[in-house]
């Protein structure tokens, strides 16, 4: 799951650390971490988010989804596809276009960051 830079926040105003739950790609996207194969904030055993009202806005638009084509699809995989009505996919991938934009331009300053760091280490004056 892509998280935007609130998100982060979010859920570190609830005392997680995001060394914790929190990896950047290659791409400089962040992204919620998975433990054996599921969310960090699953309670596996009560099979329940942790952080439920306080959840990544990705979660939140889920199972609302963008294909390969950049259309907004359900992920028929998620038994709650069946609950979502024309209008709420519709709202909801509206939603996510736009989270998916967020996501993309924190990424793209992340890398610009992350470039102008080396490139300043890199002409620092040796000692």
């Amino acid at each position: 799951m892509e998280l935007a830079e609130e998100d982060v926040g979010r859920l570190e105003a609830l005392g997680y650390n995001p060394a914790d739950f929190v990896r950047v790609d290659g791409n400089g996207i962040a992204r919620l971490c998975n433990l054996d194969g599921a969310c960090f904030f699953l309670v596996e055993a009560e099979r329940r988010c942790r952080v439920y009202p306080q959840r990544p806005a990705g979660c939140r638009i889920y199972p609302v989804n963008v294909d390969e084509l950049g259309e907004i699809v359900l992920d028929e995989d998620c038994p709650c596809a069946g609950t979502i009505t024309p209008a709420e996919k519709k709202r909801k991938g509206t939603e996510l276009k736009r989270l998916i934009d967020k996501i993309d331009q924190e990424a793209a300053r992340r890398l610009q960051q992350d470039g102008s760091r080396r490139g300043a280490s890199r002409s620092s004056p040796e000692r």
